[in-house]
């Protein structure tokens, strides 16, 4: 049966309905594909642009041309530790495409990536050599209190009425006073000495016996040696009466106490033919200045003494802290008084061998300190080298037409300028050490050999 018109006026109508709307179904759906499209490519175009503004050059010309000026400049932004391969590779290939000369790029990879060489350079620069004597030279006058210790020495003298007895060819107050007076001139320029004479008056005769025994006297305060003021004391007195030891120490504790301080050094030498006469008590007069405040150590010089009385006197210096020390004749007792020089002589070679010492030491920290900085400025350099050459094959292979060449050089250079650069001045370093280095020991073995002679051939060291 064949449709009839109506039924196909129908069809035709809803056939034309339905494809109108597939029609606009498909417009709807094409429109949000376009409006995407229109986004993701303005998206692209600021992403281009963020890329294009994403990192700007610092000053450039902070790097200089010299080796000095390249270590004292600022490192790069991605500078050791700091690298970021994938960063510097597009800022550098953007700067590639857009024409960048060769010198330009070699400054810009050296602020995106130069290593950082300030604090070592710094350091180079500042050295300097010093040889400093860190030890006090004995009797040294010039320095702090802190570093010189006060030394005070009181010598007692024995001038009772033995004394005016001869030993061998001489008169013993005559041998006993060169002896005090050479003793006296050759102590250290910071040392006061003090001369208290005892048995000086009166007479050793038993009715002269109490006045005689209450002669003590300080005849030269405590004070700097004065040879013409401590030669006319020396010539004022002579050998007279009785021998008040005890009271003599008493007296000189008394002496020494106005004066020392903390920390000083006090001795008392007392030269004396002869025991206790007096009636003191030596050995606890002894004791007590050596017990006191002060610590004062008392030796005994026992010139030309009787053999039974060597034992009194060995027991004050016992009780004193000190020595004693026999002298049978005259030569005896002048070269028992040279200890003290000798002590001297000793104290100026220790001085010379320590400061020798001291200075092969600075000499050896100086050397030392300088070949680790040359070391470590060497490493930090070949370090740099390596990854900016690296950096400028990578280059190479990102972009096309592209010769790193220039680069590498660029590179090249600069690393052997440094190391150059800080290997010649370390050497100069070391060089200039060693040669003040020995320069120094000489002036100071030269100074403590003539100091030594000056003292054996009896100088004043002025």
């Amino acid at each position: 049966m064949r449709p009839s018109g109506v039924t196909v006026a129908v069809l035709l109508l809803l056939a034309g309905c339905s494809g109108s709307a597939e029609h606009e179904q498909e417009t709807e759906v094409q429109e949000p594909e376009t409006q995407n499209d229109s986004i993701e490519e303005e998206e692209k175009a600021e992403e281009t642009d963020d890329d294009s503004t994403s990192y700007s050059f610092g000053d450039l010309d902070r790097f200089g041309s010299e080796p000095q000026e390249w270590m004292q400049a600022a490192p790069g932004s991605y500078s050791e530790d700091d690298y970021d391969e994938d960063e510097v590779m597009t800022v550098l290939s953007d700067s590639i495409e857009s024409g960048t000369s060769d010198d330009e790029l070699f400054l810009q990879v050296l602020d995106l990536t130069a290593f950082d060489y300030r604090n070592y350079i710094e350091e180079a620069l500042a050295l300097e050599i010093d040889y400093e004597e860190l030890t006090v030279r004995p009797g040294d006058t010039s320095s702090s209190e802190e570093d010189v210790q006060g030394l005070h020495v009181q010598v007692l003298f024995d001038a009772s009425g033995s004394m005016a007895q001869s030993v061998g060819d001489e008169i013993k107050m005559d041998a006993a006073k060169e002896a005090v007076h050479e003793f006296a001139a050759e102590l250290p320029e910071h040392a006061n000495i003090s001369l208290r004479v005892y048995g000086h008056q009166g007479s050793n005769l038993a009715v002269d016996q109490e006045e005689s025994c209450a002669g003590t006297e300080e005849l030269y305060p405590l004070a700097p040696y004065e040879e013409a003021a401590f030669t006319e004391v020396l010539d004022s007195f002579e050998p007279t009466g009785y021998t008040p030891i005890a009271a003599s120490i008493e007296a000189a504790g008394d002496d020494l106490l106005a004066y020392a301080e903390d920390g000083d050094e006090v001795v008392v030498y007392i030269v004396s033919d002869g025991e206790e006469t007096c009636g003191g008590d030596p050995v606890q007069a002894a004791a007590d200045l050596n017990e006191s405040g002060i610590n004062a150590v008392v030796h005994i010089i026992g010139f030309d003494v009787e053999d039974d009385e060597h034992q009194a006197l060995m027991d004050i210096a016992s009780a004193g802290g000190g020595d004693y020390m026999q002298a049978d004749d005259a030569e005896t007792l002048r070269q028992t008084l040279r200890e003290e020089q000798s002590e001297l002589i000793s104290a100026w070679r220790e001085w010379q061998a320590e400061n020798t010492d001291v200075s092969r030491e600075q000499q050896s920290d100086y050397l030392d300190r300088s070949r680790e900085l040359q070391e470590t400025i060497t490493d930090l350099s070949r370090a740099e080298q390596d990854r900016l050459t690296d950096l400028s094959r990578a280059l190479e292979e990102q972009n096309d037409d592209y010769s790193g060449i220039p680069l590498r050089s660029s590179v090249t250079d600069r690393g052997i300028a440094i190391r150059s650069y800080i290997t010649e001045s370390m050497i100069q370093f070391r060089q200039q050490a060693v040669d003040e280095g020995i320069q120094n020991r000489q002036d100071i073995t030269e100074e403590g050999i003539n100091e030594r002679q000056d003292i054996i051939q009896g100088d004043d060291n002025e």
